[in-house]
């Protein structure tokens, strides 16, 4: 079974009818315990086999590249949320934050496992299945992430307001909504149309809520 229940997510009543300037951090906070999931609970055995039997080589190799870029950013920014944490004003943004630090860290969890149980990748540790992505990455792509481990660095030794406003503006501006949340919405409309993947798709889907649901007042 590839679902996430009794842990789905669930939307706070009226949060998605609130005005931006309506919607408190308490009120996201309040959504993401909620909304908990459990990325260690998903079945891969059909998305393994599908793997084998249904893909061809060329869509293999094509998925492994899209999907291991999401499994270097989802660990690229799990480890860099820290000081974005330290440097918010208020503690009630502080907490917001730390949750998703924590979600982060599900999303890295979640890809280790598809790449190792599904595709093969790695030893199931996150060290190698990070190491056997790496060559992967795109010119591009490394630019941008080193960017944010430089930015998090930045922002330990300045938690400024504007110095906080910069740090915002690359992760939750650039990285998740212009660059994550574009392809992950490819990512699943592709599956879904050719029902595939079953679990894979049951955990994006997922992330991809809980994303949609915390851009409304990040940063």
């Amino acid at each position: 079974m590839a679902t996430v229940s009794p842990t789905s997510p669930a939307t706070v009543p009226g949060l998605g009818s609130l005005p931006t300037d309506a919607v408190s951090y308490s009120d996201l906070y309040a959504r993401w315990e909620r909304g908990n999931w459990r990325a260690t609970e998903l079945d891969f055995s059909e998305d393994a086999r599908q793997w084998r039997e249904d893909f061809s080589e060329f869509e293999r190799q094509a998925a492994l590249w899209n999907y291991g870029l999401f499994f270097w950013g989802e660990d690229a920014v799990a480890d860099n949320l820290s000081p974005y944490i330290d440097a918010a004003p208020l503690e009630e943004q502080k907490y917001f934050l730390a949750t998703q630090q924590v979600d982060e860290a599900r999303h890295a969890v979640f890809f280790k496992r598809f790449m190792h149980e599904v595709c093969g990748i790695g030893d199931g540790s996150m060290s190698s299945g990070l190491s056997a992505i790496k060559p992967q990455l795109t010119p591009g792509f490394r630019k941008i992430f080193d960017r944010l481990d430089r930015m998090a660095d930045e922002l330990r030794a300045d938690r400024s307001r504007s110095q906080l406003a910069a740090a915002v503006t690359l992760y939750h501006v650039l990285i998740e909504a212009s660059l994550a949340q574009p392809g992950q919405h490819f990512i699943c409309s592709y599956l879904e149309e050719r029902d595939q993947l079953p679990a894979f798709r049951a955990g994006m889907a997922v992330r991809l809520r809980l994303v949609i649901h915390g851009q409304v007042v990040r940063g």
